[in-house]
């Protein structure tokens, strides 16, 4: 059975091919490149004091002990309490990041065992993850326009946006957020001109499970990227690109491998606590708190949906916080930067509308894959909104907290558009022999930017 759908989508994958597959001298580039960011990563996260990140003191309970006890915590054990609010991490059923941490810390231990030392092993998991957002980013913007240059355009930008740095240093759960997002939008950018294999079932199920068991938050992407799964595998059928026993086995692979990974955890929940979530628990001790004496902690807006969406300095904080905002949100960079990467964001998404415009009546494409781009960006963007709204109802209805951290998932697809809508207006006014030096310039931009940025900001939290 033909597997494309266009002579043109043929000829992308045939020149393609050693890349997806990890065999070309460009995925070794950019894995160079992925190495280069985790030394950057690592030698934040050896600076960054203790606690220096926000929760980093309740995310690290968690790995600690079960570095310490060799199990996972119930979530009513003293090690993982906070002293205020009776909150507890351990609670939520999303262990993946701790466990990885206290994996990174037993190997340390092997070597080097002081406080500091078992710390900064703990943050290697948020290092890690920042480093496959960074991979997943880059593969799917080559995919996309199929150039090396705008993919490790793209990496760099992500990589050395200063709060996607600051989040890959320090223990927390948004980076986990960021790689499990990225993973599943490059599976359906992989899979949307071509028949949806295993190796696509592979990658989608990892996302999958990184947001599962990360953060909450990202769970807007398993929603929508899996339904983009079925409809995409159904368009094939209707057009003979995908046979029906081939969509039961992708689909049962992906439920098999994501409820043996996930389901465990999720049950654990509802033995312990009844809720699968521990969102119910979680409320339950802190109402505990209330009723001993303990202060009020968490405030809600005070105002409906539109007042927020209308409130400057929340839109603001979160912006900033966002692109970057350190400490315990204490330091901030000078305007000058947060106004860089306004521009930066929003002419990258006109281009990428022109881009997208312009290339509608692309008469290479099939009318098939027109419309499966079409969801592709519809689900895209609407995983993307549904983090946000996920983000304004905790805002509205539990705790006023304008942080650009919680809605996170967004940047991997957001990076893809912004660097794909440059890549428009470079090759439409750039001459083809000096675009490389182009995306070379802006490369050395961000990444001097986020040393200056580290330079004059983030030491600020090391006093």
């Amino acid at each position: 059975m033909e597997n494309s759908v266009s002579d043109a989508s043929r000829r992308k994958r045939t020149n393609t091919h050693s890349y997806f597959e990890g065999k070309g001298k460009f995925f070794t580039i950019q894995l160079g490149l992925v190495l280069m960011m985790c030394v950057w990563f690592a030698f934040w996260a050896y600076k960054l004091p203790f606690n220096q990140g926000p929760d980093e003191y309740m995310r690290y309970q968690i790995p600690a002990y079960i570095y310490n006890n060799w199990s996972l915590p119930t979530g009513y054990e003293p090690e993982v309490i906070h002293t205020v609010g009776n909150w507890s991490y351990a609670f939520y059923p999303q262990m993946l990041g701790a466990i990885i941490s206290a994996f990174f810390m037993h190997v340390m231990n092997l070597f080097y065992s002081t406080d500091h030392s078992l710390l900064v092993a703990a943050r290697g998991a948020s290092v890690l993850f920042g480093a496959l957002g960074v991979l997943f980013t880059g593969k799917s913007v080559y995919k996309l326009t199929g150039k090396k240059a705008v993919s490790l355009l793209s990496m760099v930008a992500l990589g050395f946006l200063p709060q996607y740095t600051f989040l890959s240093c320090y223990v927390n759960n948004d980076i986990i957020a960021v790689a499990g997002a990225s993973m599943i939008v490059y599976a359906m950018i992989a899979a949307y001109d071509e028949a949806w294999n295993y190796k696509h079932s592979l990658i989608f199920s990892a996302g999958v499970i990184v947001c599962g068991l990360g953060y909450s938050n990202s769970y807007g992407f398993i929603l929508f990227g899996g339904l983009f799964f079925v409809i995409v595998n159904i368009m094939n059928i209707k057009n003979g690109i995908t046979q029906k026993k081939d969509f039961y086995k992708n689909f049962l692979l992906v439920f098999v491998i994501c409820a043996v990974v996930i389901f465990p955890f999720f049950i654990r929940n509802y033995i312990l606590h009844k809720d699968i979530l521990g969102l119910t628990v979680f409320n339950k001790e802190y109402t505990r708190w209330l009723d001993e004496g303990g202060a009020v902690l968490q405030v809600p807006f005070a105002g409906n949906w539109f007042e927020l969406i209308r409130n400057k300095d929340f839109i603001g904080t979160v912006f900033r916080s966002f692109v970057g905002l350190f400490g315990y949100m204490a330091f901030p960079m000078t305007m000058g930067y947060y106004l860089f990467y306004m521009w930066i964001f929003g002419l990258g998404i006109v281009g990428f509308i022109l881009r997208s415009v312009k290339n509608r009546t692309a008469l290479e494409e099939s009318a098939d894959v027109k419309w499966k781009k079409r969801w592709l960006v519809f689900f895209v963007i609407a995983a993307c909104v549904t983090t946000v709204i996920l983000h304004l109802y905790y805002v509205l209805y539990i705790d006023y907290q304008a942080q650009g951290r919680y809605i996170m998932a967004i940047v991997s697809p957001l990076m893809v558009i912004v660097v794909a809508g440059f890549s428009y207006y470079v090759d439409g006014l750039i001459k083809p022999e000096k675009r490389m030096l182009v995306y070379f310039i802006l490369g050395i931009v961000y990444i001097l930017i986020n040393y200056l940025v580290y330079k004059n900001f983030v030491t600020l939290s090391f006093v």
